[in-house]
C-alpha cells in the first residue's frame, strides 16, 4: 500500500476515534442538581410482610 494512502487511512481512523470520544464526553454530562440519581433499586418480597422497595441515592459529586 502506498505511504500516502496509508497516511490518509490513519488520519481518517484518528478522526473517527476523536468523534467517538467527543460523543462519549457529551453523553456523560452531570445530571442537574435538582435531579435524583439512583444507584440501585432493591426489591424485596418477604412472605410475612408486603413487598418493600428500597432506593439508595448517590451523591451529586
Amino acid at each position: 500500500m502506498p505511504p500516502v494512502l496509508l497516511a490518509q487511512r490513519a488520519l481518517a481512523a484518528a478522526a473517527s476515534l476523536a468523534r467517538v470520544a467527543a460523543d462519549m464526553g457529551r453523553r456523560r454530562r452531570r445530571p442537574p442538581d435538582d435531579c435524583v440519581v439512583l444507584d440501585r433499586v432493591v426489591l424485596r418480597d418477604e412472605l410475612d410482610s408486603p413487598p418493600k422497595i428500597e432506593l439508595s441515592r448517590s451523591s451529586n459529586d
